[in-house]
């Protein structure tokens, strides 16, 4: 997905795509850019976002800290209106998604 190794996707209320960003990898895990997030939503008046994120290993599965992160962003951007859709992990040709897997 390019040199970026976290993509936002932003979504309108029809869940039509409105926009898509790309930020600097967080420095741990654990870590979300949550102003920035909330920044580009409010500025392209998205209802919802799709978070893409660069995994550890092939089996593109969170682990518990970053997990605790999800659900603190999930929280943090709803309460500005941005409902977290999905978290998509990616690493080479694999992908997962939360939402599909049930972890969203």
């Amino acid at each position: 997905m390019g040199s970026e190794a976290l993509w936002v996707i932003l979504l309108a209320e029809s869940g039509q795509e409105v926009a898509r960003v790309g930020l600097p990898r967080p420095p741990d895990r654990d870590q979300l850019p949550l102003r920035e997030l909330a920044a580009e939503g409010l500025r392209h008046d998205a209802a919802a976002m799709i978070l893409v994120r660069d995994a550890d290993d092939a089996a593109c599965r969170p682990c518990p800290v970053e997990m605790t992160m999800i659900e603190t962003a999930r929280r943090t951007l709803s309460v500005i209106g941005l409902r977290l859709f999905d978290y998509i992990l990616w690493y080479g040709e694999h992908c997962a998604s939360l939402r599909e897997s049930g972890w969203l």
